[in-house]
């Protein structure tokens, strides 16, 4: 297995329309909206290689700060 077949079993897609990209303690939580409470997916940052978004969704300043301040993802 190559670096970029490593790096692209480790994508996080997120492609359902009005949905939001966070990170709380170290783990992206993709959440519908305004409602923080319904995680569609809650995953360790570790194991993200890179994130591909499509469509209008949103990602959190914090998330943004997150991914540029360790180098993640690719």
């Amino acid at each position: 297995m190559t670096i970029e077949d490593a790096a692209f079993l480790r994508t996080l897609y997120i492609q359902e329309q009005g949905t939001v990209l966070r990170i709380e303690n170290e783990r992206f939580r993709v959440t519908v909206g305004d409602d923080d409470d319904e995680d569609i997916v809650n995953i360790p940052s570790i194991k993200v290689g890179q994130i591909v978004i499509f469509g209008a969704c949103m990602v959190t300043p914090a998330a943004m700060r997150f991914c540029l301040s360790v180098g993640r993802p690719d």
